[in-house]
């Protein structure tokens, strides 16, 4: 039944899967009604905000704070795979050059290597003990790492297997090339900081500012949420509070 009215439930099923629990479909649905019915049953009985506030903001919230959860969740783990990809691909290039096929290296890797790659990895052993090329079961683990670095390690193994020749260089200079790209990154990131460190003001000062208020006189603040006016207002201003950190974020976010 949820199925038939979620839209697009196959990459719905590899967001979830990103996070890498066993998170369903349906249990995703179940906690996206559950938070839209906490925040409206708050908004609306405990804040005593009027229906035509409370439903949508409760139904925005119900469909946007798992979404964002879900998200978070996937992004963290991806970088979390990929700060130690560079490792565990001198792991496997070590394994090649000792003699080993490297269905027994990715087993090392799935020992030795810290999580998610060792999970990961036990995955793609698992996919071959059954009968899968290594190929098939790192393709599968691109669903859920879905990043072009980790593709790299894909299309150089299927490259070695049908024109042949050294695999462990291939990797080995792979592996130097992606703790080079990460060190780009790093260094955007810091000489980015300021720009970042000003969106995060930005964005919060009428939030500070909200609260003092409210804390030095409440009534004269509270009349921002009484009039219906001032909903709108608040409407008006979170929009372009957003916008505005939305614009500043993509002007730090560069692409390697």
């Amino acid at each position: 039944f949820v199925r038939k009215f979620v839209p697009k439930p196959t990459e719905l099923r590899n967001r979830l899967q990103k996070t890498g629990t066993k998170l369903t479909i349906a249990e995703y649905a179940l906690i996206t009604l559950v938070t839209m019915a906490s925040i409206w049953v708050i908004m609306h009985f405990v804040y005593k905000s009027p229906l035509y506030l409370a439903l949508p903001v409760g139904c925005f919230a119900g469909l946007i704070l798992p979404h964002w959860t879900i998200g978070f969740m996937g992004a963290r783990r991806v970088n979390k795979f990929m700060k130690h990809f560079p490792e565990a691909i001198e792991l496997l290039v070590r394994g090649l050059r000792a003699g080993i096929p490297i269905s027994e290296a990715i087993i090392t890797i799935g020992h030795d290597a810290p999580e998610p790659i060792a999970s990961e990895f036990r995955g793609v052993a698992n996919k071959v003990k059954v009968g899968k090329t290594v190929e098939d079961g790192v393709w599968d683990v691109s669903k859920r790492i879905d990043v072009a670095d980790f593709k790299f390690l894909i299309i150089a193994i299927s490259i070695q297997r049908e024109t042949g020749g050294n695999l462990a260089e291939t990797l080995a200079g792979l592996a130097n090339i992606l703790r080079k790209r990460r060190q780009i990154k790093l260094k955007i990131k810091a000489m980015s900081s300021e720009a970042r460190a000003s969106a995060w003001i930005i964005g919060s000062l009428p939030f500070i500012m909200f609260f003092l208020l409210y804390l030095a006189n409440a009534g004269y603040i509270m009349t921002l949420i009484d009039d219906p006016r001032g909903i709108y207002m608040i409407g008006v201003g979170l929009t372009m509070i957003a916008s505005g950190c939305g614009v500043m974020a993509k002007m730090v976010r560069f692409e390697i």
